[in-house]
């Protein structure tokens, strides 16, 4: 097994550690952005995602698109579940009870996925309350 030691790069002259030095930054403005540590030993580069308008709007819309995804999977779930319940209501005999039992497992099964999903939407709605707040600072800057 390696050591994270093992993995990172050399330190420079004065003992930080350089990560992820890109080649080009933000494809609007050209910024990288530095990121350190708390003990300032560790520098993070990369491509700037909050350093224009253009950028900002940009993750504005990644995050939309996240959230979009998030709500199709859950009716997509939901969807299944109405599926099989309508599958179980035509069903006869040993089918129907076999069903039946499938429906309680999917259930189960979609009530956590609903509640995970609907937790990485509450995250997904604040990061992009945040974002927008980030964007219109930019805007009246």
């Amino acid at each position: 097994m390696e050591r994270i030691a093992d993995v990172l790069p050399a330190p420079d002259a004065d003992g930080t550690i350089h990560i992820g030095r890109p080649a080009r930054g933000c494809r609007h403005c050209g910024k990288i952005e530095t990121h350190y540590s708390q003990c300032g030993r560790i520098a993070w580069h990369h491509p700037g995602v909050t350093c224009c308008e253009k950028a900002i709007t940009d993750q504005l819309n990644y995050r939309k698109g996240d959230l979009a995804r998030l709500r199709g999977a859950a009716a997509d779930s939901q969807s299944q579940l109405d599926d099989l319940r309508a599958r179980a209501d035509s069903a006869f005999g040993k089918d129907a009870h076999e069903l039946r039992s499938q429906i309680g497992k999917a259930e189960r099964g979609h009530d956590v996925r609903v509640a995970r999903l609907r937790a990485e939407s509450e995250a997904v709605k604040q990061e992009i309350r945040e974002v927008e707040a980030l964007l219109a600072g930019q805007v009246a800057a």
